[in-house]
């Protein structure tokens, strides 16, 4: 009897240590989940920014362009 007890209380405290266990799993990965939203959030802006350089940057060429034939013009 007394070691049907101890074997009791051996499986419960298998289940509680995995139920501990699945509760830290699930909280990594709602950690993980709200790190990856970050991430995206972080990647979008970055999206956003190049293509925001890269449309100054085709401005900037242009008026180079516009600048070296009004130069030639101008020593003619």
């Amino acid at each position: 009897m007394f070691s049907k007890e101890l074997q009791e209380l051996d499986h419960n405290t298998v289940i509680y240590m995995i139920d501990e266990l699945q509760d830290q799993l699930d909280e990594a990965k709602g950690q993980l989940d709200e790190a990856k939203g970050q991430l995206d959030e972080a990647n979008a802006t970055i999206s956003e920014k190049d293509a925001a350089i890269s449309m100054k940057d085709a401005t900037i060429a242009d008026l180079q362009l516009k600048i070296k034939e009004l130069a030639s013009r101008l020593s003619k």
